[in-house]
């Protein structure tokens, strides 16, 4: 790919890992990629969605991937 070559849809995208773990009811997620950062909530479902909401808001890219790892 050349620089005349880019475009959104051909921008190489990064990959965020979220580490997931689960603590007195709540499962909760940190990243080192993100430092500061944090997620927090009961629901499996909600905690993956702010996830992935919270690192892309964080960086400022709506493209990064986020890979959510459980234990």
């Amino acid at each position: 790919m050349t620089d005349t070559d880019w475009s959104p849809t051909t921008a190489p995208t990064r990959t965020v890992t979220v580490r997931a773990h689960y603590e007195d009811g709540t499962w909760w997620g940190e990243s080192a990629d993100v430092p500061g950062w944090s997620a927090g909530d009961a629901d499996w479902d909600e905690f993956f969605r702010l996830c992935v909401d919270g690192v892309r808001f964080m960086l400022e890219d709506e493209a990064v991937n986020v890979a959510v790892i459980k234990p």
